[in-house]
């Protein structure tokens, strides 16, 4: 083992899923504690709860506003980035949903410390995954590459303090969802890398997730609307890492890892 590594799993407090993480990361030997979630629904009336969502820039930024469950989960992983920042140590971070992979602790483990740090590994999986270039690292079978476009969900990813303290600075405050903000490499600056397969996945039906039903909610009500708002949306997204490619593509190719070590 080359580095010590935390496990945080962000949860509401009372949850019941929280016994189905118990059994899932007790069976494959792994220490974790859990980090109670903040309450979108319960807190919102709070004035302070708010206070780092910038409803200004969200309506330029995203194509709607954001629900309380989804403002409390990104407050959520501010709370586990500020953690990780102060304790010196990388961290594994899940979501409570997840599904984990028997070998997850050995391929973890054996993560060349150079790798994870200043970045984030996210280690969950996506619909959609572009990849670019060679793999950086490669352990029984699994590989861990540098996206072509980061993909979406925090169901699971480590993350280095450096990379941590990088983004509470540059997220002081926020505007979209945090698995969508983190897909900004050129706004924040953290370099992602994924791993493939992946070692989490997400359990359960989505319809049953409260963050989902949420977003649901705060979707315009007509179907034009929705569409050319996520039309617009994806258009500026686009533009902008095109140009972030042009303009910067050694910083964002990265730097060659796979040469140390």
């Amino acid at each position: 083992m080359q580095h010590k590594m935390k496990t945080y799993v962000i949860s509401l407090s009372g949850s019941a899923r929280r016994d189905e993480c118990r059994r899932l990361l007790d069976g494959i030997g792994m220490e974790f504690e859990f980090f109670d979630a903040y309450n979108g629904r319960e807190r919102a009336i709070e004035d302070d709860f708010f206070s780092r969502y910038d409803e200004i820039a969200n309506a330029t930024k995203f194509k709607r506003p954001l629900s309380p469950e989804e403002i409390g989960c990104y407050l959520s992983h501010i709370d586990v980035w500020e953690k990780v920042a102060i304790s010196g140590a990388a961290a594994l971070v899940l979501e409570d949903d997840f599904a984990i992979e028997h070998d997850a602790k050995s391929f973890l483990d054996s993560i060349p410390s150079y790798l994870i740090k200043n970045s984030i590994i996210k280690v969950c999986s996506a619909k959609r995954q572009r990849w670019s270039g060679s793999p950086v690292y490669v352990f029984n079978g699994r590989r861990i590459r540098q996206y072509r476009t980061v993909g979406p969900h925090t169901t699971g990813y480590v993350i280095d303090p450096a990379a941590a303290a990088k983004l509470l600075k540059k997220r002081d405050r926020f505007s979209r969802p945090v698995d969508i903000d983190l897909k900004y490499l050129w706004e924040h600056g953290v370099t992602i890398y994924g791993v493939t397969p992946a070692l989490v996945g997400q359990r359960g039906a989505r319809e049953n997730s409260t963050i989902d039903s949420g977003r649901k909610e705060m979707k315009p009500k007509s179907s034009v609307r929705r569409f050319f708002a996520n039309m617009m949306y994806q258009v500026r997204f686009r533009n902008s890492e095109l140009l972030y490619r042009y303009f910067s593509r050694e910083q964002y190719y990265g730097d060659d890892r796979r040469s140390k070590g």
